[in-house]
């Protein structure tokens, strides 16, 4: 329990903060904070222990709804004890520090994903399994720019399936010129054109000059 409660306090202090301290806060009574868990991700990334980074990935999403689930109880609480004055619950919003850590969370899984796979496993989960305000447009569009960035990085077949996700960049208006607004998170404005030229060299196309579409370059023939 001693060992524990010096882990505790590491944690608390900030710093590189592991899995294995992330455990034994926990083990020790103390819940980690959204912040403290996207901390422990990129640092088992950053170590090469991406297996540990997706456990705690796991632990954040379960964090992140047992926060949501804390407050409805209160909530219904609440409206039972004071129900004659007709109490109206207030819906659940999340903290703005809870949805960054979310958000840089599953891009940084994304994006240093050790397999295609694996990163297209993670784009799933954020479109398919997370709902609004943890999920909204700009991690969509980042978290599709790193996907096509490990497509480009692996070559080969993945060069063929990557322009699917590049057309859906084009659809999202990510190549427009000139951009009506920052659609990413932290990223340059021409973070997609640059990722995805692999990908667009490899099918011999290239955007069109509002990027609205994308244009066949083939070579010249006399």
């Amino acid at each position: 329990m001693q060992t524990s409660r010096a882990m505790v306090n590491m944690v608390s202090q900030g710093g590189h903060i592991t899995h294995y301290q992330l455990k034994c806060k926990n083990a020790a009574g103390e819940q980690p904070t959204p912040t403290e868990i996207m901390h422990g991700i990129h640092n088992e990334i950053y170590n090469r222990n991406y297996k540990a980074a997706e456990e705690l990935f796991q632990d954040l999403i379960k964090s992140l709804e047992n926060k949501k689930m804390t407050y409805e109880q209160r909530q219904r609480q609440q409206q039972q004890e004071y129900q004659q004055y007709q109490q109206q619950s207030l819906p659940f919003r999340f903290r703005e520090q809870d949805i960054i850590s979310f958000q840089r969370s599953i891009a940084k899984l994304v994006r240093l994903a050790p397999t295609p796979s694996k990163a297209l496993h993670f784009t799933h989960i954020l479109l398919y399994k997370i709902d609004p305000p943890l999920r909204d447009p700009k991690i969509e569009n980042t978290v599709l720019i790193h996907l096509i960035k490990v497509y480009s990085k692996y070559g080969g077949e993945w060069l063929v399936k990557g322009l699917d996700f590049v057309k859906i960049g084009v659809e999202r208006g990510l190549a427009q010129t000139p951009k009506i607004s920052k659609p990413m998170y932290h990223l340059p404005d021409d973070a997609f054109e640059v990722t995805s030229i692999p990908i667009l060299r490899h099918h011999q196309l290239k955007f069109s000059r509002n990027g609205l579409s994308l244009e066949s370059w083939g070579p010249r023939t006399l």
